[in-house]
């Protein structure tokens, strides 16, 4: 069994630790448990910030993704009262206190400016917004594994935003996590998603489309490929699904023409 320890925010992995006095078990999986240490057990571990940490495989590393997805109480299968666990490096809110939450959901490989201006625009109008990544690229690049992938996500955000780590573990390694599997398990009173309107042009195209909008509050949609003559029938046939949905459409922005496909095929 290995154990993410933790205490004020500095963490360690080490493998068949014997708990000592103070210390609790905040959650535990087959492979993995996560352990707050008490102030007793500190001496001997080499503790180090979240951007320093090591696993000793990938395995353990999409192991961790799932452990650390269980402290985002909201989220499917998360576990309440332990949000002061999670890294601040992709968790900068200190505090988690609304009722709803924006998701930005996206495969986001790789990361560009385009995608920061959607979450800029929306942070004008939202306060909780939450990055999903919904793929696995380290499957595509030997060298990176899911940990050093969050820890260089989370720095392009100017660790600005939260980042939910969770679909990069053990049941969502193979594929991608269609959005209705969760969207409808999220334990918050408003949910709304972010996209950009090349996404929501194919919106309808979606897995179980009924059930993903009608679990939606507000849909943002940031300005890309379409005019808003060739949005407005996408959005009066979701409307027709869900009468309460509010859909805005964003300001128009710069980074129009950045492409994540593109910037692979270039590299």
């Amino acid at each position: 069994m290995w154990n993410l320890l933790v205490h004020h925010h500095q963490y360690q992995l080490v493998e068949n630790y014997q708990l000592m006095a103070g210390d609790e078990v905040i959650h535990s999986l087959d492979t993995i448990q996560l352990i707050r240490l008490g102030d007793d057990s500190l001496t001997s571990l080499n503790l180090v910030a979240f951007e320093e940490l090591k696993a000793p495989s990938l395995s353990i590393e999409r192991d961790m993704m799932t452990l650390l997805g269980r402290l985002f109480p909201f989220m499917p299968d998360g576990i309440s009262g332990q949000m002061g666990l999670i890294p601040t490096l992709f968790w900068p809110s200190k505090d988690f206190v609304s009722s709803s939450v924006t998701f930005f959901g996206g495969s986001f490989n790789p990361w560009h400016e385009g995608h920061l201006e959607c979450l800029r625009q929306c942070s004008r109008i939202e306060s909780n917004l939450v990055i999903v990544p919904d793929y696995s690229p380290w499957k595509e690049n030997n060298q990176e594994g899911p940990l050093e992938i969050l820890k260089d996500l989370s720095k392009k955000t100017a660790q600005g935003f939260p980042i939910y780590p969770g679909f990069w573990g053990i049941d969502s390694v193979e594929k991608r996590n269609p959005t209705v599997n969760w969207l409808s398990s999220v334990d918050l009173e408003e949910v709304n998603w972010l996209m950009g309107d090349d996404t929501f042009f194919h919106f309808l195209k979606w897995n179980k489309i009924e059930l993903v909008a009608r679990c939606l509050s507000k849909i943002y949609v940031v300005p890309r490929d379409h005019k808003l003559d060739e949005l407005h029938p996408i959005q009066n046939k979701l409307l027709k699904i869900n009468p309460k949905l509010k859909i805005v459409f964003l300001d128009d922005h710069p980074y129009k023409e950045l492409s994540s496909t593109s910037l692979r095929e270039s590299s």
